[in-house]
C-alpha cells in the first residue's frame, strides 16, 4: 500500500508488519495443580514481519548473455508455538514448536525452587513437579532444537541472567552445516505469583537465523550450494531481562572465523526446494562487514559459476539475535508493491502516476481522501469534491466501486509499468475554512497479485 499526500494552496506533498511456569516446594501445599503445583503456559506473540524487499537485483553476464538474478530478503523476528514437533537442528517456528524446556526458578531472596528441571510441553502447556513458594518467583527457561554437548548456561539469581559460551557447529561432511546448527531459545519471567496462575513464558532466539529459498530462475539453471564465508563462529552470550523485548542478548568475544555451506541440487521448476526450516543457518549475531555470501550454480551446457556478494552490500549491516533473515534467490512470482508520484504547483495538482514497483503483475486500486488541517496538523474539516474540480477523472481503464468507493484499474499492471492517469489534474477553488488552513489531499493506492483479486477485493466492480 502506498499513501501519497499533497497540500493544496499550501499544497504540501508527501508520499505516503510463553510457557506457563510451575512453582516450588512448599511443605504446606501438596495436592493437585489447582491447589499449588507450578504450571506453564507457552505464550506466542504476533509475528512482526517486514515486507520482502529487494536487496540485489542484477544481471550476471556469462559468455555474453545476461542471466537475471535477484536476491530478496524477508525478516521475521517472532514465531508462534503451534503444529508438530521439531527434529534435528531446525529453527523453532510455527511448524517446529517446543517439545520440552529446561526450567529454573528461585525466590526473590535467591532460594532455589527448581534447578534445571526438564519440563515436557504438550499443547503449549507444561507442569512442574514443584509447588509455589509463599514469596514471588523468578523463572528462567531455555530450550535447544537439538542436543548441544556441554551446553549448560550459568544462571545469576542477582539479575535473572543466563551466560554461556557457544561455537556454531559444522556438519561432518562440511556440506550440510545448516542441518547441524541447533536453535537456542530463552525466556525470563520475573516476580511471578501463585494467584496469577500459570507462568507465561515468551521465548526469544539467542542466535540469528539465515535461510534461503529459490524462486523462478532461468531454464537450465541449478543451484548447487550456498556458503556464508568468514563469519565469527564463537562468542560469549549474556541474556538479561528486557522491558521491551522480554530477553536481551549481548554477544561478546567473537572470534574464530568460519565458513558454512549447504549443498543442494535444485532445478528450475522445483520452486521451494531450497526453503524450509531444516536448511536455516543459525549464526552468532554479529556485524556483516566481513561476511561474504557465495552462491554456486550451474547452467546447462555452460558449466559452473559463483555469485559472490558481501553481506553488508545487501543492505544488512548486522545479524541480530531473535531475527530471521529469509533470502529468496531468483524471482518470486507473488511479490508486488506500488508507488505513487505526482506534481504540485500552488492550488494545482497533476502528473499523477501509480506504478507497480514489484516483480509480478498485479491489480491496482486507489482512493482519494482529504482533510483541511491547520498549521499544527490538526484536522478541521473533511475535504469535499466541491472544494475544487477534477479534469479527466477516471481516465481510460478506471472504474469506481459504489460499494467501497475505491477506483479500480481494470487491467493487470506488469512489473515496472504504470496505470493510465486516474485524473488529468485537480484544481483547488474553495477558500480554507479558517485562516491558515490548507487542504491535505491523499492518494491511497493498493496492489494485489492478479490471482488474489477476487479474494482480497470482493467489491471490485469487474
Amino acid at each position: 500500500m502506498s499513501l501519497h499526500s499533497f497540500p493544496l494552496s499550501s499544497f504540501a506533498a508527501c508520499v505516503a508488519l510463553a510457557l506457563a511456569l510451575s512453582a516450588c516446594d512448599d511443605d504446606d501445599i501438596r495436592s493437585d495443580v489447582n491447589s499449588g503445583q507450578i504450571a506453564f503456559n507457552i505464550v506466542s506473540t504476533d509475528p512482526q514481519a517486514r515486507p520482502a524487499r529487494s536487496v540485489c537485483d542484477s544481471a550476471i553476464v556469462i559468455e555474453g548473455d545476461s542471466i537475471p538474478f535477484s536476491l530478496r530478503d524477508r525478516v521475521n523476528d517472532r514465531f508462534e508455538w503451534t503444529a508438530p514437533a521439531q527434529s534435528r537442528g531446525e529453527y523453532f517456528s510455527g511448524s517446529k514448536p517446543l517439545e520440552s524446556m529446561v526450567v529454573s526458578g528461585f525466590t526473590e531472596d535467591g532460594k532455589a525452587v527448581m534447578s534445571g528441571e526438564v519440563i515436557s510441553i504438550s499443547d503449549n502447556k507444561g507442569i512442574s513437579s514443584r509447588f509455589w513458594p509463599q514469596t514471588r518467583l523468578n523463572v528462567m527457561a531455555y530450550a535447544t532444537s537439538a542436543t548441544i554437548p556441554g551446553f549448560n548456561p550459568t544462571i545469576s539469581t542477582a539479575n535473572c541472567s543466563y551466560s554461556f559460551s557457544y561455537q556454531v557447529p559444522k556438519s561432518g561432511d562440511g556440506s550440510h552445516d545448516a542441518e547441524a546448527q541447533p536453535d537456542i531459545v530463552m525466556a525470563i519471567a520475573q516476580q511471578c505469583r501463585r494467584e496469577d496462575g500459570a507462568v507465561a513464558l515468551v521465548f526469544h532466539h539467542a542466535l540469528a537465523a539465515v535461510t534461503f529459498r529459490v524462486g523462478d530462475m532461468p531454464a537450465g539453471t541449478q543451484v548447487k550450494s550456498i556458503t556464508i564465508s568468514d563469519a565469527y563462529s564463537t562468542g560469549d552470550c549474556l541474556a538479561t531481562p528486557s522491558a521491551t523485548n522480554g530477553v536481551a542478548f549481548q554477544w561478546t568475544e567473537q572470534a574464530a572465523k568460519q565458513s558454512y555451506t549447504q549443498a543442494y541440487s535444485h532445478t528450475a521448476g522445483s520452486a521451494g526446494a531450497l526453503g524450509g526450516v531444516s536448511q536455516t543457518f543459525m549464526l552468532i549475531p554479529q556485524a556483516t562487514v566481513h561476511i561474504t555470501l557465495r552462491i554456486t550454480f550451474t547452467i546447462d551446457g555452460r558449466g559452473e559459476y559463483t555469485l559472490s556478494k558481501q553481506l553488508n552490500s545487501l543492505s544488512i549491516t548486522e545479524l541480530e539475535a531473535d531475527h530471521r533473515y529469509e533470502f529468496t534467490i531468483g524471482i518470486v512470482s507473488d511479490e508486488v508493491d506500488v508507488e505513487v508520484t505526482d506534481h504540485c504547483d500552488g492550488n494545482f495538482k497533476d502528473q499523477l502516476q501509480i506504478k507497480n514497483t514489484g516483480i509480478a503483475p498485479g491489480y491496482i486500486r486507489a482512493a482519494i481522501v482529504g482533510y483541511w488541517v491547520n498549521l499544527s496538523g490538526d484536522v478541521l474539516a473533511p475535504w469535499k469534491a466541491s472544494d475544487g474540480s477534477f479534469a479527466g477523472l477516471m481516465g481510460t481503464g478506471w472504474v469506481q466501486s459504489h460499494t467501497d468507493g475505491f477506483y479500480y484499474y481494470t487491467q493487470p499492471v506488469a512489473a515496472g509499468a504504470t496505470t493510465t492517469k486516474l485524473f488529468e489534474s485537480y484544481t483547488l477553488t474553495a477558500a480554507p475554512p479558517v485562516d491558515g488552513a490548507h487542504l491535505q489531499l491523499s492518494i491511497l493506492a493498493q496492489i494485489v497479485i492478479t490471482s488474489a483479486k477476487a479474494t482480497a477485493w470482493p467489491s471490485a466492480p469487474f
